[in-house]
């Protein structure tokens, strides 16, 4: 072998090992990058998701006149923002509520009107709140009249959610929900609102961010 030929192949050789690593080197990044998420979804992105994650509340529940909470409402008056993974089926209940005037209820009774009332509830496994009243797997239910069924956003087994709650004063289980304020969360993390964004609750925590960004955003709210 002469010593032109031995050059030759060892030229060959270093330049198969630097094309092996060149490609090596491109997968890496093209994982790398595959892996990246971008912190907040495109409008056309999140357009394309209403399919499955609409925005409800837009028509008001059948003789009821009620006034939308803004998301600011949301965090003045709420216990905290629950995030969270459904748990089961929706479950019905009934309860009595009084009107807090023992004349008044004999009445309504005495007239035939019931203070029994119809709520749905659903099972929701807790991953963390904005204000720290619970712990990661505690299970609480979040409900609400039946009156607001096809008005609020409707919930599956293992979907996640942001929704913000108060809590029932006689069952510490139990949490009452709304649409407003409240936000679905993709399978790859992303939360997109389940109520008709105004231009304030969009510039302060808009649709498509990721869902630990939202809720940071959402505690700075509560403060």
């Amino acid at each position: 072998m002469t010593l032109s030929t031995i050059v030759k192949s060892k030229t060959y050789k270093i330049i198969l090992i630097v094309i092996s690593l060149f490609l090596l080197l491109s997968t890496c990044v093209i994982l790398v990058l595959s892996n990246t998420k971008a912190e907040q979804l495109s409008p056309e992105q999140i357009s394309i998701l209403r399919s499955q994650y609409p925005v409800c509340g837009t028509e008001t529940p059948y003789m009821l006149s009620m006034t939308k909470l803004t998301l600011e409402d949301c965090t003045n008056i709420a216990d905290t923002f629950l995030y969270g993974e459904i748990e089961g089926d929706i479950q019905y209940y009934s309860k009595n509520i009084s009107t807090g005037d023992i004349e008044l209820d004999q009445k309504r009774a005495e007239n035939g009107i019931s203070n029994t009332y119809d709520f749905y509830e659903y099972t929701l496994v807790i991953l963390s709140d904005t204000s720290e009243k619970y712990e990661p797997g505690d299970r609480v239910t979040i409900a609400a009249n039946v009156l607001f069924k096809d008005y609020n956003p409707q919930f599956q087994d293992g979907m996640r959610i942001v929704t913000p709650i108060r809590a029932d004063q006689n069952n510490t289980s139990r949490t009452y929900f709304g649409t407003e304020g409240t936000y679905y969360v993709t399978p790859d993390g992303y939360a997109i609102s389940a109520f008709e964004e105004d231009a304030a609750s969009y510039a302060a925590a808009p649709s498509g961010l990721r869902v630990e960004t939202l809720l940071e955003k959402l505690k700075e709210m509560q403060k």
